[in-house]
């Protein structure tokens, strides 16, 4: 089971991986090997692997929740 935003889905969780991405305005190294470099932030990105489903009612709930036009939801996993 796992919630995003506050609702619950019984859908279970394999496993989570998580990312860092640098955002740069600009990068570049010197003629001496020094890096130069504005950074704009560090996004951490997520990736979730879900058992397959037994209830394709609830996956198919879970699905458009993921996909709706939000920017961000709140992931909870046990």
């Amino acid at each position: 089971m796992l919630l995003l935003d506050g609702q619950s889905y019984d859908v279970d969780v394999l496993s989570i991986k998580r990312k860092a991405e640098f955002l740069d305005k600009y990068a570049e190294r010197t003629e001496s090997g020094d890096l130069e470099r504005e950074l704009i932030g560090v996004y951490f990105n997520y990736q979730l692997k879900l058992a397959p489903s037994t209830n394709p009612t609830e996956y198919d709930r879970l699905w458009e929740k993921l996909t709706e036009a939000e920017e961000f939801h709140t992931v909870t996993v046990p």
